[in-house]
């Protein structure tokens, strides 16, 4: 048996101990590499789920704010509405301010004039036959008074209403049931033409 020198084996002991060390240093690098890779991962999909859910909250985002002005138009348009009716009762208001209100006796309660086509319902109806120049039926007189804006019923049945206010005036007759005319005229019979003056 030959003895190495101790010169040499010191020092293959001193590398082992070198060595060894790299070796411990070298597997502390690779578990703190996969950990590091491990928690690389982890943080990837979390960034996923992340953009995942701000995806999700941008659309229940967009979805919350279309919902939202949908119904701030909607509630611009009843106030628009609502705006519109209060100018028509404010104009009704006014126009009904200076009406002349009469008792039964007089107009029905249930219509509402315009001085200007005169005091009662009889006024309105020989105004309107004499620009008109024909008879007319009852309803008639009444849609074109409506429509001309003379009068306002506040009556369930607006020309039954109309009617009971003038159908006993002198100077009105029926050639046709239902049917009125000036009875100035009364003798002529259907005058040509239907042209308003």
């Amino acid at each position: 048996m030959q003895e190495e020198p101790t010169e040499g084996r010191s020092r293959e002991v001193a590398e082992d101990r070198f060595e060894s060390p790299d070796s411990g240093d070298d597997q502390f690098g690779d578990i703190l590499q996969a950990q590091l890779e491990e928690r690389t991962a982890r943080v990837g999909e979390i960034n996923a789920e992340i953009e995942e859910r701000r995806g999700q909250l941008d659309a229940r985002i967009a979805s919350l704010q279309s919902e939202f002005e949908a119904e701030i138009s909607a509630l611009a348009r009843h106030r628009m509405a609502l705006q519109g009716e209060i100018r028509t009762i404010r104009e009704l208001q006014k126009r009904m301010a200076g009406e002349i209100v009469e008792d039964y006796s007089g107009t029905a309660s249930g219509l509402s004039w315009d001085e200007d086509w005169g005091r009662n319902a009889a006024d309105k109806v020989v105004k309107l036959l004499q620009n008109v120049g024909r008879p007319l039926h009852y309803r008639e007189i009444y849609n074109r008074l409506e429509a001309l804006g003379v009068l306002n019923s506040r009556s369930a049945t607006p020309a039954e209403a109309l009617l009971r206010n003038f159908y006993k005036d002198k100077r009105l007759f029926r050639p046709r049931r239902g049917t009125y005319f000036l009875a100035s005229r009364r003798g002529e019979t259907e005058p040509a033409g239907d042209e308003e003056q």
